[in-house]
């Protein structure tokens, strides 16, 4: 052992004995003598309330010591029916007779019992009463001077009471009703979700394609190229090719997903075609009635090269225009080219000449006809 753990030791040892030399020469504490608990009565008071402080205070009536005995009631004990509340009667243990009773150290001790009398109450008529000893309380007095029914004569109740029972405390109030579970999962969901698909964390533009000087629109986006045509069509072009050589290049980690025919810019285009919705509309249906005005223009011209040209017969080339007449649609433009064409036959084959429509045949084409309206030119 070294040294200096061995005067560590001996320190040490030498502090404990010198703790216990002075704990044995301490002296011995004084026994304490055990303390006797005696009862403590408490008098509860009640302050008076200020319009009951004017008023004379009611004697205290002794309780008899035999309850067997019976004695007419003092006259404050009695309760008239038209006072505005009952008379106050305070009760008051009894005293023992006076006497002489050995103290201590040979001594006498005289106590007298105290007189008690009672109030007498205005309106109630006093009926005498024995001459010594306390009056005795009868089964109704007594019931009436319970504490339970001096403080219901004293409560008067204010306001109507209820005119019926009530659902219980338990019970969900209208309107309150706890949702379940599976409202609370459906509500959490769809919460979830709304803050997920709002994104509020992104903030981006809205597509505008320019106008280029053919009536096409051109938008240059970070993924791809959009032009629009003045039908309304839609043609993406994307910025980088896909490279075939490097699509599994495992080595370097690189694979391109467009050679794996995976579209990975589809929700940029599905938003550039929201964004471009209303343009797009307003460019097919300009285009359409475009269309449709210049295949009236063109209808007559049309309708010359059917009927002047070719080997076939007359017979054939009248079929052909009915067939012609009978595909017109039935809106506003297919009314108009009817009309067109109706004016061609009277034009060009008049009815009585060589080339018009005999009855029959009007008859048997009508026959066949899918338009509503009959093929009647002349």
């Amino acid at each position: 052992m070294e040294p200096r753990h061995g005067a560590a030791l001996l320190l040490s040892l030498g502090l404990h004995g010198l703790l216990a030399a002075l704990f044995l020469w301490l002296p011995k504490e004084a026994r304490l003598d055990p303390i006797e608990l005696r009862p403590t009565w408490f008098e509860i008071v009640e302050v008076p309330r200020e319009r009951e402080a004017q008023e004379p205070l009611p004697v205290p009536v002794p309780l008899p010591e035999d309850p067997t005995e019976e004695a007419p009631p003092p006259a404050a004990l009695i309760r008239t029916p038209n006072r505005e509340r009952p008379t106050t009667v305070a009760l008051v243990e009894p005293s023992p007779p006076s006497g002489t009773e050995p103290g201590e150290g040979g001594g006498t001790a005289t106590s007298a019992a105290p007189t008690t009398t009672a109030s007498p109450t205005p309106g109630a008529a006093t009926e005498p009463g024995p001459s010594s000893g306390p009056p005795v309380l009868t089964a109704e007095q007594r019931r009436l001077l319970a504490p339970g029914a001096v403080a219901s004569a004293w409560y008067v109740p204010e306001g109507p009471g209820p005119s019926r029972r009530g659902p219980p405390a338990s019970a969900a109030l209208p309107g309150t009703e706890r949702p379940t579970e599976a409202q609370i999962e459906a509500e959490h969901s769809g919460f979830l979700r709304a803050r997920a698909m709002a994104r509020s964390w992104v903030s981006r533009t809205r597509a505008e394609p320019r106008r280029q000087l053919d009536g096409t629109y051109v938008y240059e986006g970070h993924a791809f190229r959009a032009v629009i045509h003045r039908d309304g069509r839609v043609d993406f072009a994307q910025h980088s090719a896909v490279d075939l050589e490097r699509e599994f290049d495992l080595s370097s980690g690189r694979f391109d997903l467009d050679a794996l025919f995976q579209d990975v810019y589809r929700y940029e285009r599905q938003r550039f075609l929201d964004d471009t919705e209303e343009l797009r509309g307003r460019l097919e249906a300009e285009h359409r009635a475009q269309e449709n005005a210049d295949a009236l223009r063109r209808l007559p011209g049309r309708l010359e090269i059917l009927w002047t040209r070719g080997s076939r017969t007359p017979a054939a080339r009248r079929h052909a225009i009915f067939e012609l007449w009978d595909q017109a649609a039935d809106d506003d433009i297919g009314r108009r080219a009817r009309q067109i064409i109706e004016r061609f036959v009277r034009e060009r084959l008049p009815a009585g000449s060589d080339d018009a429509y005999d009855p029959a045949e009007l008859r048997r084409l009508n026959a066949d006809r899918e338009s509503p309206t009959p093929f009647s030119p002349y």
